[in-house]
C-alpha cells in the first residue's frame, strides 16, 4: 500500500537524507532460515511445511512455527539503534494492553524499517511458511510495534488475546539466553472456547516456546490463536520487535479490529485514518479483480452479489469507524481472572504511566549494549490482504 499524503499527516515520513540509518540490504540484514516445524489447524499438528492455500474458504491451515532466524547481527544492531532514537515516543501499560510500553509509528519514522517490511525477499519466505501470500499490514503506525517489558511488573508481559491482524511475527532482540520467562504460549483450541476455559479456572492443553536467540521470529495466525507472553521473572526488559501482515487475498474475511488500535493510538492519532486506508485499498482490489476476471454473464444475481460483498464490507467499516458499531475483542485478564473488553488497567497502578524514560537507566545497564531494545512489532505496508487471488 502506498504511503499517505504528507500533507496535515501528524507524524513526519523519513527518508534516508533525515535520519542517520543505513540502506537497507537483505543481503547483509536478513539471516533467514526456515522454522523446525510448523502446527496447523485444526488439531495443531506437527508438520515440517504448511499444505499450500488454494481458496479455500477458512484460509491457511497454517497456526504457528517453531522459531527461525530472521535478522543477521548487522540488522539487529541497526533496529536497537532505530528504537533508541524514537523510544521517547511509546506509549504506556495504560494503553499497551499488559506490563509492557509500546512504541509505534516506525513505519513512518524509519526508511529502514519501511524497507524491511516491504521486502519482497522476506516476504516469500513467509509465503512458504504459511502457505499462502501474505501483505504487510496497512495499519503503518503497527508497522512494525515494539514492546518493551517492565521490570518490577507482577504478571504476563502480555494477556492471553487473540490479535487484531491476521498474522504476527514476534522477534525477541534482548538477551535471550540470561531471561526467565518471556515466552509465548499457545493454547490449543478454539480461541473463543479457550476463554471461557480461563474464566472458569478449567485446565487446557497448550505449548510454550522460547525464542532461542536474539533474532528469531516466532510466526503466528495470531488472530485465531489465543496466545500470551509469560513473565520474565529476572532483571532483563524483554524487547521484542512485532510484525503484522495479512493474507494477500483480499477477498479472506478482514480481521482488523478498529477499537484495539483506537486505543493503542495514543501518540500519532492515526487509527481511523489508516483504517479508512486499509478499507478503500482492500475493496479498489475487490473491485479491479472484478473487472479485470469476471467472464460475461446475464445473471443480475449473480452480479449483483458480487458487488454487494464490497459495499458490504464498506459499510461495516463506516459505521465501525461513525461509531455506530464496536468491534471491541474479549481478552483475559490474569490478575482478575475474568474475560474483559477493557485493557486500560490490566497492569498494577503503579506501572500504568510508565513510559520509555523511567525505563532509561535500567536499558543501559542490563541489556549488554543493546541499550534495551525490546520488540512486538508489527508491519509494513499492505492492507490486509491486499492482492487479489480469488472472488467470493
Amino acid at each position: 500500500m502506498p504511503l499517505p499524503p504528507q500533507t496535515k499527516l501528524p507524524v513526519k515520513i523519513n527518508t534516508y537524507e533525515d535520519v542517520d540509518e543505513p540502506r537497507w540490504d537483505p543481503e547483509i540484514h536478513l539471516n533467514l532460515q526456515m522454522p523446525e516445524f510448523v502446527k496447523v489447524f485444526p488439531d495443531f499438528t506437527n508438520m515440517k511445511k504448511t499444505p499450500a492455500f488454494t481458496n479455500d474458504s477458512n484460509g491457511s491451515r497454517f497456526a504457528y512455527s517453531a522459531p527461525f532466524q530472521v535478522f543477521s547481527d548487522e540488522g539487529m544492531d541497526v533496529l536497537r539503534k532505530i528504537i533508541k532514537r524514537e523510544e521517547k515516543q511509546g506509549v504506556p501499560p495504560s494503553s499497551a494492553r499488559g506490563n509492557k510500553i509500546a512504541l509505534r509509528g516506525l513505519y513512518y519514522m524509519s526508511p529502514f524499517v519501511r524497507d524491511l517490511q516491504t521486502c519482497p525477499k522476506l516476504c516469500e519466505h513467509f509465503r512458504q511458511i504459511a502457505g499462502e501470500e501474505l501483505v504487510p499490514h496497512p495499519s503503518l503506525c503497527n508497522s512494525p510495534q515494539v514492546n518493551l517489558s517492565i521490570e518490577g511488573a507482577v504478571g504476563p508481559v502480555d494477556i492471553w488475546h487473540y490479535d487484531s491482524v491476521a498474522y504476527t511475527g514476534v522477534v525477541l532482540l534482548s538477551d535471550v539466553k540470561n531471561m526467565v520467562g518471556g515466552k509465548l504460549e499457545f493454547m490449543h483450541t478454539d480461541k473463543h472456547k479457550g476463554l471461557d476455559l480461563l474464566a472458569q479456572g478449567k485446565p487446557f492443553k497448550s505449548e510454550t516456546i522460547g525464542y532461542e536467540q536474539p533474532g528469531k521470529m516466532i510466526l503466528a495466525q495470531g488472530a485465531e490463536l489465543l496466545h500470551h507472553v509469560t513473565p520474565v521473572t529476572n532483571n532483563i526488559i524483554r524487547i521484542s520487535l512485532i510484525f503484522g501482515y495479512a493474507p494477500a487475498n483480499a477477498f479472506q474475511p478482514p480481521k482488523t479490529i478498529l477499537k484495539t488500535f483506537q486505543k493503542v493510538d495514543q501518540t500519532h492519532k492515526m487509527a481511523n485514518f489508516e483504517f479508512f486506508r486499509e478499507k478503500a485499498w482492500q475493496t479498489m482490489h475487490c473491485l479491479k479483480h472484478y473487472v479485470d476476471n469476471v467472464p460475461y454473464m446475464q445473471s443480475g444475481e449473480v452480479l449483483g452479489d458480487k458487488l454487494r460483498v464490497v459495499a458490504q464490507e464498506l459499510m461495516r467499516a463506516a459505521d465501525l469507524l461513525q461509531e455506530k458499531e464496536d468491534d471491541s475483542i474479549k481478552n483475559f485478564d490474569e490478575s482478575k481472572n475474568k474475560i474483559t473488553k477493557n485493557f486500560d488497567n490490566i497492569a498494577p497502578e503503579h506501572i500504568q504511566s510508565r513510559k520509555f524514560s523511567d525505563l532509561k537507566s535500567e536499558l543501559k545497564n542490563g541489556q549488554n549494549g543493546t541499550n534495551g531494545h525490546f520488540v512486538n512489532g508489527s508491519n509494513g505496508h499492505g492492507s490486509n490482504g491486499h492482492i487479489v487471488n480469488g472472488v467470493k
